[in-house]
This record gives structure tokens, sequence and C-alpha cells, in this order.
């Protein structure tokens, strides 16, 4: 096989702490092609907290929370610049999607002709406008294909693409194939993970406080507006439990696992045609999805993963609370992981390893 490098050239560092999905994913493409050939992530320095230094290729910079926006577009091609200088005409590059605007000028300007590019893209907000679109038209000549989770995105692109998961199911680390039945479950809902206004976890916590079923919201708030505003709402509810703060990875998976239902109730942005990594988290740990009807979470409704609803205000907790449906559930995500199974063989042959 092809040396395989999965790189972020942007690499999110939030005081120390690396967020979003990137280094999950790098370590995801490590788990799947490990045992079929060399594969590297490429990432700044933070990645080292994260992965093992024999599997990286360590890029300059990382890019810090609330640093100077010029600085950070700088540093951005500067390593794309250091990228390019270290791959082989053999290698086959994985791009990461962030800062992916930058990440088409880092391209056009370092990488060659010979070099083999794929791109992963979520959405098509980088190729909107007519300079995003002129920075693509750049870069396009020197990109072999596209990774995306939907076919309307690889056609807008016009390039050849694969319609792929965001996180590809291995079966281990933070992955099981373990779907029993939840007979003792810590939590009815959770919602686990970074905390935005987008993933309208307010009006969750409005909804369900004060009621019989036990509530969990995990993870670090993205500022004190939207902290003050869940802490406010769980105020006085004994079934709500809070966990407002930076949690580990150990701590993210093991919560999901204790969960009867995860709630992804997606807003604005995030209820676009956008992929959800954090929707495979729970998949591919066995629980189902309870979520607001959107772009991003409409196959959980198609493959009878979970349940959808229009508006949280008039969703009923109990039409979901009972054992036959809870169990259908659970056999439609055992379907849905073994057809996830064949896309590692897919992507082997897209990326032609």
């Amino acid at each position: 096989m092809k040396r395989l490098i999965i790189a972020d050239v942007n690499s999110l560092n939030n005081k120390g702490i690396s967020t979003g999905h990137f280094c999950a994913l790098a370590q995801n493409y490590i788990d799947a092609f490990h045992n079929i050939g060399e594969v590297k992530a490429a990432g700044g320095p933070i990645y080292t907290t994260r992965l093992k230094k024999q599997d990286l290729i360590i890029l300059p910079y990382d890019h810090t929370a609330n640093s100077n926006y010029f600085k950070a577009k700088w540093h951005t091609l500067l390593n794309c610049k250091y990228l390019f200088s270290h791959v082989e005409n053999n290698d086959v590059v994985v791009m990461q999607h962030s800062s992916a605007v930058t990440t088409f000028l880092g391209i056009a300007l370092f990488a060659k002709k010979t070099n083999i590019i794929y791109l992963i893209q979520y959405s098509t907000d980088d190729i909107v406008s007519p300079i995003h679109k002129l920075f693509f038209k750049f870069a396009k000549r020197k990109i072999k294909g596209l990774l995306c989770p939907f076919k309307k995105i690889g056609e807008k692109f016009k390039i050849p693409y694969l319609v792929i998961s965001d996180y590809l199911f291995t079966g281990i680390r933070n992955q099981t194939s373990n779907l029993d039945i939840c007979s003792d479950c810590q939590y009815d809902f959770s919602m686990v993970g970074r905390i935005s206004p987008e993933k309208g976890i307010v009006d969750v916590v409005k909804k369900l406080a004060n009621t019989s079923f036990k509530i969990l919201v995990a993870g670090r708030p993205q500022d004190q507006k939207i902290k003050s505003e869940i802490e406010e709402a769980a105020l006085g509810a004994s079934n709500i439990e809070l966990r407002l703060g930076f949690i580990t990875d150990a701590d993210y998976y093991k919560l999901i696992r204790q969960s009867r239902y995860c709630i992804l109730n997606y807003q604005g942005a995030y209820a676009n045609d956008r992929s959800s990594g954090v929707v495979l988290d729970m998949l591919y740990n066995g629980v189902p999805v309870i979520g607001h009807r959107c772009g991003a979470l409409q196959f959980i409704e198609d493959e009878g993963l979970g349940f959808l609803y229009d508006d949280i205000k008039d969703f009923n907790p109990s039409l979901i609370m009972n054992k036959s449906f809870y169990v259908e559930c659970k056999q439609s995500i055992s379907n849905f992981i073994n057809e996830q199974r064949s896309q590692i063989n897919n992507l082997k042959v897209f990326l032609k390893l």
C-alpha cells in the first residue's frame, strides 16, 4: 500500500486541549488502515497529546484559541508548505476539513502536480463566495477527489467524489460491536460533547426539566453565556445532571454508553446538510439518537436508528420509552454498523491504496 497521510493543517489548540473531531478522525484512519500499510497523521504540536509520536508528521504550528486571525491563516499556509515539502510522490494525502479556504490556497501554492491529494468536505460553504471559488479553482487541478457525506456536496465541487461517513467503523478503540440492550442505563437522555448555541441544548433542558426522565448534559460550554443559560434552565430540576466543563475522551464515550438515548437538537448551521461525527460516535456505541428533523440527521429516521421531531416543544418522550421501539432501534443500529464495515474497502479502492 502507498503511504497514507491524513492531514490537519489547522490543528486547533484550545489552552492545550485538542478541540473538534480532528485528532479522533486521524486516529480512526490509522486504526482502519494500519494493517495494510503505513499511515501517518499530519498535525501541529497539539497532536502529540492525543496520538502516538511514531504515527505523526508534526507540523510547525497549532491554531491557538483567540489567536490573531491573519496570523492563524499564515500559520495554516506555513503548515501546508511544510507538509508538501515532506510528502513523497507516491504518498496519498487526505486533507481534513478545517480552515478549508486557506487550505485551498496552500494546495495551490505549495503542492506539486505529482502529489496525490484528496479533500474531506462536509458542506459546500467553502465554495460559495467568488474569492472562495477562485482559490478552489487554483487548487482543483492538484486534487484527485473528494470525500463527503452527501451526493449533493460531491456534485457541487465537480470533481470525482466518494460518499462516505465521517468516521469509519473499525470495531476497536471507542467503537463497539456490543449492542446489548441497556437494561440499567444511568440516563434516559443525554447530550454529551462540546456545547454551543447551535446544538439547541438550552431548549432541551427547558423541555425535560422536572420530568420523570433522568437527563445528562456533559461537555465544555462555548462561552459563559450559554453555560449560564443551561444552569438557569436546570435550576431546581433534580432530574438533570450537569457536567459543564472539559470531559476526557474516555468519559465522553463512557457517558454515551450509559445513556438509553442521546439527543441532538441541531439548529442553524448544524441543521444543514452536513455530516455529524457526533451522531456516529453514538451509533457506533449502540445508542439510538433522538433529534431535530434536519438534513444532518434525516438518515436516523430513514434507517430506523432513533426518532426525529419537528420541534422540541412538541416532542413527547413517552412515545419512545417502550421496550419494543428501543429494541427495534438497537437492531437497526446493528444492521447499520454491518453496512458501515464495507466503507473501509470502498475508501481503499477510491484512494487507490
